[in-house]
């Protein structure tokens, strides 16, 4: 019922020498939304193995003990406290960010928009409703444990830009213990179970 090409999670920095814009496609977390009333929940979890920068030497140091430390910490996750509509298709989310094993309160403003099953059937997600999240924020390093000195700064920003952009759908992936079903309302009050996309 998810598909790895509608799953998109980016990191970006630039400096004067070097441009990094890395990503994974693969994401696993659930999503509680009842449109009429505005309010949700949500939770999404990343395996930190999996983030790719391009160059496979890069990758291998920045999934090492020095900055992300996947083997001691194998996922990047985050949690919402609070989630609520503000106008349109914008949804402001407080919620708990965890990076290398530090927690740290962050808020987003994401885009949702909610399509019909038919949509759903075409993207190749089955038979249920559909829906698209975006948002972006930004990390800073120093906040979750990793100081850069002046060598890394040259190539690595202190504060990056997380963007992620994501399908949900109401199918449960087989398979994936990680996925928790919830309850989605769609715009005419109809209640379904509902996935926040991913592998």
């Amino acid at each position: 019922g998810t598909r790895e090409s509608h799953t998109t999670v980016t990191f970006e920095s630039k400096t004067e020498v070097t441009n990094i814009l890395g990503a994974t496609h693969q994401a696993a977390g659930s999503a509680t939304i009842d449109a009429e009333a505005g309010t949700g929940s949500c939770e999404l979890s990343v395996k930190t193995e999996t983030l790719n920068s391009g160059m496979p030497d890069r990758d291998r140091a920045m999934i090492g003990k020095t900055w992300l430390n996947a083997a001691e910490f194998p996922t990047i996750e985050f949690k919402s406290i609070k989630a609520g509509k503000k106008e349109g298709n914008t949804w402001s989310i407080d919620g708990k960010f965890t990076l290398r094993g530090v927690t740290r309160e962050i808020s987003v403003d994401a885009e949702v928009r909610s399509f019909p099953a038919e949509t759903g059937k075409k993207l190749g997600f089955g038979d249920a409703p559909v829906i698209k999240v975006k948002t972006s924020f930004k990390v800073k390093f120093e906040d979750y444990g990793m100081k850069l000195d002046d060598k890394q700064l040259a190539t690595v920003q202190p504060e990056i830009t997380v963007g992620l952009d994501l399908w949900g759908t109401a199918i449960k992936p087989a398979g994936e213990p990680m996925i928790q079903s919830s309850e989605l309302c769609n715009q005419a009050g109809e209640s379904i179970n509902s996935i926040l996309q991913v592998k």
